[in-house]
């Protein structure tokens, strides 16, 4: 399906509609039919649905009411059936709809598309009825408004399963929506149970403000339990917003600021946000005036610090009557109970509930087999009832289906006697061939961090000799990595962690004898000591991603801390300067981000002969120094430049016009 009309997608972009989705349908044709299953599906979704309840009689204008409820839903869904031209409220409706230019999904029931663009068919029938009773003028931009409507691809019910078609239509939505439902758990066992736990805690009609702290161990599924709530809130408050990853993301420079620019932009008209915050406490300033205005619903996830709740939700006294704030943490003990007033600990699920859903990830339903049940509910035993184990372990057992292959996995688990949720996972990871480890702590240790997509990954890794289709596949099927949305790479922090724990653990003490860095300050202190450390790097450093912080002086690298780094194939050094010849670099690097890049002049003429990829983004680059080769040499080389911007002339690449390929070009 295409919706070719960007004007109307970037109507979703706003937060502050107080419904999601208008549904427009012929209440005679589909009322008790589609359209309710729709809306039924929409709400247990978590979208903000407006259905006129009451309907209209035929030939009565469109209320006000209903108008309202099109200008303030971010999109509309016209439920096109067989008799909806009959009904002049349904034309209307659709009128509207365009007139207002909103992002429109049409769902053709049981009628084709084409009938609908032409007016043809039963719609011919409808218009002319129309056009007798109120005059061709009056029809006219109804007509046009269908003719939009039937061109536009969208949702067709011939030969189709209906439930299919619900299904694609609500993901959709649900991926055009900026603010509104979040993904939970593929197989949401023991929500539901939480749910009525919870029900009358967060009663939405109760007054005054609620702030609730979950708490409980990492992987126990706190994340996944507030974000099925919040779908489940969401609709009761026109001002939202969930905010992912404190714990990380306060740890980058700015990192509190950010956080609240973001729950400022969320709060916020799209006209209001992207506004930088100075400092947190201009930030907590803005936090409460846009909060003490009506009541807000936040989701704080993953806190790990005091300072991070005062910068966000310092005080009930912030906000407006009626305000439901969740904050999610692993320890209670930053929860303060002058700003936390209600506490619940995520506790492991039940053992029914533990084996259902570990038979989900490791059987593919609800149940075990049964000549496999015992050694099922010894495993899940054995994990704890923690969800995250049980997907990572299920996912890990799920080709396996010889009873040899089972009691070798129980064995394994029976002897580590698993003392913390990373003694599980690595079952998993140690069950990875050699090209399946290299990717997955590549992932773990830097492209998470980076939030790179599929796409790059794959571009990158497959520079380096790897497979990474397959590999990233395989990664997926056990549960190890996820693609979220847009296509990018997300791992729970705690497989992340394992990831990092890994390379950590090829030795504690010296930094420079690990296979990967991502520390900023280890990188550094490895790079500028010129001792005996840089022989550890002939075997051991493959990657090396430093980077620069805001208001920080550029540092200055010499090229010659790179000579003897063999097998470094991966290297960041964004914001840095160096000092030397890039002979130096060796020969082996296969990709090379350097954004803000300080040189007018690119020294293309040394650039490693292997390398894939030059990512100068930020750069202010004038100009770039050719190889001393023949054209015909030079052809043959590969050198893939992507992301390059701020070129303000490009005088020597004329002669590379076949041997660069130049991905995703942005300009100045």
């Amino acid at each position: 399906m295409v919706l070719e009309d960007p004007e109307e997608d970037d109507a979703l972009s706003s937060s502050c509609y107080r419904y999601d989705v208008f549904l427009s349908f012929r209440g005679a044709d589909t009322r008790h039919g589609v359209t309710d299953r729709l809306y039924r599906e929409l709400v247990l979704s978590g979208v903000r649905a407006f259905r006129d309840e009451e309907g209209l009689e035929r030939g009565e204008e469109v209320s006000s009411g209903l108008k309202e409820g099109i200008d303030d839903s971010a999109a509309a869904v016209a439920v096109i059936s067989e008799n909806y031209a009959e009904s002049r409220w349904c034309l209307e409706e659709l009128a509207y709809i365009v007139e207002r230019r909103k992002l429109l999904l049409p769902v053709f029931y049981n009628v084709d598309p084409s009938d609908v663009r032409k007016q043809a068919g039963p719609f011919e029938r409808g218009f002319r009825k129309q056009e007798g009773r109120h005059g061709e003028e009056k029809v006219r931009p109804w007509r046009t408004a269908m003719e939009k409507a039937g061109g536009i691809s969208g949702w067709d019910s011939r030969g189709r399963d209906e439930a299919e078609l619900i299904q694609s239509l609500v993901k959709r939505i649900l991926t055009k929506l900026k603010n509104t439902p979040l993904g939970v758990a593929k197989y949401p066992v023991g929500l539901e149970r939480r749910f009525e736990e919870l029900k009358r805690i967060v009663n939405v009609n109760s007054k005054g403000v609620l702030i609730l702290g979950f708490h409980g161990m990492g992987g126990i599924g706190k994340t996944t339990l507030a974000k099925a709530l919040y779908n489940k809130l969401v609709v009761h408050f026109r001002r939202r917003s969930f905010v992912p990853k404190i714990r990380e993301a306060s740890r980058m420079e700015g990192g509190l600021e950010s956080l609240q620019a973001k729950l400022i932009s969320n709060l916020t008209s799209s006209k209001e946000s992207g506004q930088r915050i100075e400092n947190v406490g201009a930030g907590i300033d803005l936090i409460r005036s846009l909060a003490f205005e009506e009541p807000v619903f936040i989701v704080l996830d993953d806190v790990d610090d005091l300072r991070q709740i005062k910068a966000l939700a310092g005080s009930r006294d912030w906000f407006y009557e009626g305000t439901r704030i969740i904050v999610t943490t692993r320890d209670k003990e930053v929860l303060p109970e002058s700003i936390v007033n209600v506490f619940y600990e995520v506790k492991e699920l039940t053992s029914p509930e533990a084996l259902q859903l570990f038979s989900f990830h490791a059987f593919g339903r609800d149940q075990p087999n049964k000549s496999l049940k015992g050694a099922a509910e010894e495993i899940v035993a054995l994990t704890g009832g923690l969800p995250l184990a049980l997907e990572v372990f299920g996912s890990f057992l799920y080709d396996k289906r010889r009873a040899e292959e089972w009691r070798d996995a129980l064995q394994k688990l029976r002897w580590i006697r698993p003392q913390s949720l990373q003694d599980v996972l690595m079952i998993s990871f140690n069950a990875l061939d050699d090209q399946e480890k290299c990717v997955f702590l590549d992932i773990a240790c830097f492209f998470v961090q980076m939030t790179m997509t599929r796409e790059d990954a794959i571009y990158i890794l497959r520079g380096c000799g790897l497979n990474p289709e397959i590999t990233i596949k395989v990664l997926t099927a056990k549960s190890l990595l996820k693609i979220i949305e847009d296509g990018i790479l997300w791992m729970h922090d705690q497989i992340r962690d394992m990831g990092r724990e890994i390379v950590q653990r090829e030795n504690y003490d010296h930094p420079s004898m690990r296979s990967r860095l991502w520390d900023r300050n280890e990188i550094l202190t490895v790079l500028k000591n010129k001792k005996s450390a840089f022989a550890y790097f002939i075997e051991m450093c493959k990657t090396c991603f430093p980077w620069k912080q805001d208001n920080e002086e550029v540092v200055t690298l010499q090229t010659t801390c790179f000579t003897r780094m063999v097998d470094l194939r991966l290297l960041q050094i964004n914001h840095v300067a160096l000092d030397g010849g890039f002979e130096h670099i060796p020969a082996e690097l296969k990709w090379l981000q350097w954004k803000g890049c300080p040189l007018k002049t690119f020294p293309f003429d040394n650039c490693p002969q292997d390398l894939g990829v030059l990512d100068l983004s930020e750069s202010k680059i004038t100009s770039m120094r050719e190889r001393r080769h023949s054209k015909k040499q030079v052809q043959k080389e590969k050198n893939p430049l992507t992301r390059v911007r701020f070129f303000s002339c490009l005088p020597s690449l004329n002669s590379f016009k076949k041997s660069i390929k130049f991905s995703r070009w942005q300009k100045n």
